[in-house]
């Protein structure tokens, strides 16, 4: 039996109607018309007998295609077989289905991207785009075909006993465009009782094995054809038995055929978005982004995963997470700009995405344990993205100051819980990881120049095609120490292994901890850099200005963090303008009454800490701080000192923040407050020749000082100790005032007892219910000063010139035994101001 080619098995409604039929003994109008029974059965059998012939006359062209392929497949065929081909070619009738095949044949040709008139106008969008490493924006996707696409024809023939359709040859893109509608038309009825799904379970078997090397689907069954009879093996029907070239027909078809791509087709979806477009040719690259634009148009269910499939990607440092057997190598830069190529467009082409992905970055962003090639690489990604992106920069740079905050945070409380001796090890082992890279890197160095002095100095061209080499090489090397490091990280002996180290654990947890943060910084400096060059400049305001808000929203309020905030510190010192946009900040955060109390302690102790160590900051800003910190305590001291009884910090915190900022910024730039001294015996570049003379200081600084120390507020008391006791010894020794017997005399005072609440709310009758204070510490402030040395060993190097270090004065001393405690008590803040992290 001869098996009807599915292509010709119904004859078309132009056949029906055809001037031969119109020319039988009856109009077809009347055959249309007439009743059954009036036809007779003469015209029934002529009718009958055209009806065959046409049927023949499909055969003999379609036999004659198959001809036709099997000389294109490389099949020998006899000139007289072509002759007759072209013969019956030639004979054909002229209905039109000649000229309609050959237009369909045409059309497949013309497959690459012609999806792109469906796309309501994206593709121009597209084309114009820039793509930096992908296909130039003047080619034209719609002659992007696959080898040999327009020339070959489906065939198919059918073993009546199996009912199985075997596919021979490649499809075109309209046939592929058939078989996917096919699919999820039937799909769409699959809930049907008694429905086959199978075309839709195929169809997502095509993208199920994507990664895989192509597998002949006709050598795997010729294998299992001649295996025995129960040799057979399951796997022969699994595996990537889609030609690499033709998976990207599939992708076209579906961008038609998005609209049909609803919540019941999530797992095909799925699995297209699991594919590695990004590691195959540039014709399925296009094609993609224009299957994801198509898809959210149609879909917009589907925007967020599609976002977060590229998300995803920002953190995938190795090659190997993309790379497609039966394409070339894909780079991990090449990787990076088509991501951020698909990104940009699907950006453009629709404006809410922009929320979408500014939340997916926040969710998205490598925990502090991650390895920290995957922390760095994403922190470039997200860099990359403010390029393209510039309305959603601050965004980014918000997400990575909140992040970076968050790994600053975690390390400061690591180390808080270590004893000395364990954050000792933490430091020893940072200096022996940085010694090794500097080796490392002078080695490189040290090679590179000895090629340079053994090439031939003529030949300049090769030596700057080296210095490339070798920077390229330098930076894979970094690459390479970084993974290295995550390896051996990796092979630690974990918890609950025997040979588990719970102290090593902890050091090389904040070992890498540490290296994250710096290595974050350092990038963060060297991007922010160029652009305050022209510290006078628009952008350079623009971006102190992002700075600042993020500051003020992720920094101000974490006492933890020590170390995020110096990007504030660093660039803000570029000009007098940066800096009173910056003391202007804090002086509005700390003095502003409808602001929590943590706020406005925190903008203190940054503002008096920014004061006394920017090395930058000039005279008449600490005078004018100063004086405005003067103001503010001799305002509040006379509204309230009618009703204070004694020290509180809960009821004027408010007031001990500004005290003791100002006396932290004397005990750092004293000499910026003194109007005069004697010319004759006092060294303005000599701090010892300022001790035990007369000099004139500050008008308000002196009464302000002494009115507020001697009432009944008593700061000396509040304050921090250590900051107390530099003071007392600073002001003796300048003979600016005396106040050893007021901290003589608070001793003998305990705070608990002027607790605010304590005694006007009854607390006093809880004492013997455990509601006793048996702490005062809690009592007083903290002497957090959150610009203290700034010790991270790569990207300290931005800070050169930026600090004013603490350098004790000859001949300052205290008074007595108390004195010498004071004395003792500012060698360790000194200490564990300057030497801790």
């Amino acid at each position: 039996m001869t098996s009807t080619p599915i292509l010709a098995a119904r004859p078309s409604v132009a056949r029906l109607v055809s001037p031969k039929v119109s020319a039988g003994p009856f109009p077809v109008k009347s055959i249309l018309r007439e009743p059954s029974s009036t036809r007779t059965l003469e015209y029934s059998q002529k009718l009958l007998k055209r009806k065959m012939e046409d049927r023949y006359e499909g055969d003999q062209r379609q036999g004659a295609a198959g001809k036709k392929r099997r000389l294109a497949d490389g099949v020998l065929v006899d000139d007289e077989e072509e002759e007759e081909e072209e013969e019956q070619g030639g004979n054909e009738d002229g209905n039109g289905d000649d000229e309609n095949e050959d237009d369909g044949a045409k059309q497949g040709s013309s497959e690459g991207l012609a999806v792109s008139r469906d796309l309501n106008g994206a593709a121009l969008l597209f084309n114009e785009m820039d793509s930096d490493g992908t296909p130039d924006d003047d080619d034209d996707a719609g002659k992007r075909t696959p080898p040999a696409a327009s020339k070959r024809r489906k065939t198919v023939h059918f073993d009546m006993n199996l009912n199985i359709t075997t596919e021979v040859g490649r499809r075109t893109l309209e046939e592929t465009k058939l078989l996917v509608r096919r699919a999820l038309e039937s799909h769409a009825l699959a809930n049907r009782p008694g429905h086959d799904d199978q075309d839709f379970i195929e169809l997502v078997d095509v993208f199920s094995h994507d990664t895989e090397a192509y597998r002949d689907p006709r050598r795997s069954s010729s294998n299992s054809s001649s295996r025995r009879g129960g040799d057979s093996s399951d796997d022969d029907d699994e595996g990537n038995t889609v030609p690499p070239d033709e998976l990207v027909l599939y992708v076209v078809a579906l961008t038609t055929c998005t609209p049909m791509l609803n919540k019941s087709c999530i797992n095909l979806v799925r699995k297209m978005l699991a594919c590695s477009w990004i590691g195959r040719d540039d014709k399925f690259f296009r094609a993609y982004v224009q299957f994801l634009a198509a898809l959210i148009s149609a879909q917009g269910v589907y925007l967020r995963p599609v976002l977060e499939m590229i998300v995803d990607r920002f953190k995938e440092p190795s090659p190997s997470s993309w790379t497609v057997p039966d394409f070339p190598a894909v780079s991990c830069e090449a990787a990076q700009k088509r991501l951020h190529f698909g990104l940009r467009y699907i950006l453009k082409l629709f404006p809410a995405a922009r929320l979408a992905v500014c939340k997916l970055i926040a969710q998205k962003f490598p925990f502090p344990a991650e390895p920290k090639n995957a922390h760095m690489l994403y922190l470039d990604n997200l860099l990359r993205m403010r390029e393209y992106s510039p309305d959603i920069a601050a965004d980014i740079l918000e997400t990575i100051t909140a992040q970076l905050v968050k790994i600053d945070t975690e390390f400061q409380l690591d180390l808080s819980d270590m004893d000395d001796d364990l954050a000792a090890k933490v430091v020893l082992e940072l200096a022996r990881k940085n010694a090794e890279r500097d080796a490392a890197t002078a080695s490189r160095r040290t090679d590179a120049q000895r090629d340079d002095d053994d090439a031939d100095d003529d030949d300049k061209d090769d030596e700057d095609a080296s210095d490339v080499d070798e920077a390229d090489n330098e930076e894979d090397d970094d690459d390479d120490d970084d993974m290295d490091s995550d390896a051996d990280d990796a092979d630690l002996p974990q918890f609950g292994d025997p040979d588990y180290n719970e102290e090593l654990a902890r050091v090389d947890k904040s070992t890498r901890l540490v290296e994250k943060l710096d290595a974050t910084l350092d990038r963060l400096f060297a991007l922010f850099t160029p652009i305050f060059e022209d510290p006078d400049s628009e952008a350079a305001h623009r971006c102190l200005e992002d700075m600042l808000s993020d500051f003020a929203n992720f920094v101000l309020t974490v006492p933890s963090s020590r170390h995020t905030q110096f990007l504030v510190f660093h660039f803000s010192q570029k000009s007098l303008t940066l800096q009173d946009l910056f003391t202007g900040t804090l002086l509005n955060l700390g003095f502003e009454s409808n602001r929590p109390a943590a706020v406005r302690q925190a903008a203190a102790s940054y503002l008096s800490s920014y004061v006394a160590r920017a090395a930058r900051v000039p005279r008449d800003t600490v005078r004018n701080v100063a004086s405005i910190l003067c103001h503010r305590i001799e305002s509040f001291r006379r509204r309230n000192v009618a009703a204070c009884r004694g020290p509180d910090l809960r009821r004027y915190q408010e007031l001990y923040s500004w005290v003791q900022a100002l006396l932290y910024i004397f005990c750092f730039r004293w000499r910026d407050l003194v109007d005069a001294y004697p010319d004759d015996v006092v060294d303005p570049e000599d701090p010892a020749s300022f001790v035990g003379k007369e000099l004139e200081w500050m008008a308000g600084l002196k009464s302000a000082l002494s009115n507020i120390i001697y009432a009944t507020f008593n700061p000396l008391m509040v304050c921090s100790p250590p900051i107390v006791a530099e003071f007392a010894k600073l002001a003796h020794s300048l003979h600016l005032m005396y106040v050893f017997p007021r901290i003589e005399s608070n001793k003998a005072v305990h705070l608990s007892s002027f607790a605010s609440g304590r005694y006007g709310h009854g607390d006093a009758l809880r004492e013997d219910a455990g509601y006793t204070v048996d702490d005062e510490k809690w009592l007083q402030l903290e002497g957090n000063f959150p610009f203290d040395p700034y010790n991270l060993p790569v990207s300290k190097r931005w800070l050169e010139g930026d600090y004013v270090s603490w350098t004790p004065i000859p001949g300052v001393s205290g008074a007595g035994d108390s004195a010498s405690e004071d004395s003792d008590s500012s060698d360790s803040y000194d200490e564990d101001g300057d030497d801790r992290f």
